[in-house]
C-alpha cells in the first residue's frame, strides 16, 4: 500500500502518534483533519477535567497562544502525515 493511501481506522495506530484523518459529514463533504487517538492515561495525565472525557480519536490544533485544543471526531480513514520540508529557500507559487 502507498504511504499516501487513505486506511479504514481500524488500521490506525493507537500510540498517541499525530495522523491525518478523515470522514464525510452530515452534508457528504470530506474533511480532513490532524488528530490522534488519546488513551486513558492520556487524558488522565494531561486533561484539566479528565473524568469528563473517554479514550477515543481527537482533532488537534494550536492556536497562536501555543494552547493546544481539541475536539472528539469519528473519523473513518487515516494516513501518516508526510515528512517535514527540508529547510532552505521556499520557492514562490504563481
Amino acid at each position: 500500500m502507498c504511504e499516501s493511501s487513505w486506511r479504514s481506522i481500524e488500521t490506525a495506530p493507537k500510540d498517541g502518534r499525530t495522523l491525518l484523518l478523515g470522514y464525510y459529514n452530515s452534508h457528504g463533504n470530506w474533511r480532513t483533519m490532524r488528530g490522534q487517538w488519546m488513551s486513558e492515561a492520556y487524558i488522565a495525565e494531561h486533561w484539566e477535567d479528565p473524568d469528563d472525557e473517554q479514550p477515543g480519536w481527537f482533532e488537534t490544533s494550536v492556536e497562536a497562544d501555543d494552547i493546544p485544543n481539541c475536539w472528539r471526531i469519528e473519523p473513518t480513514h487515516w494516513m501518516p502525515l508526510p515528512a517535514p520540508p527540508l529547510p532552505g529557500p521556499v520557492e514562490p507559487t504563481t
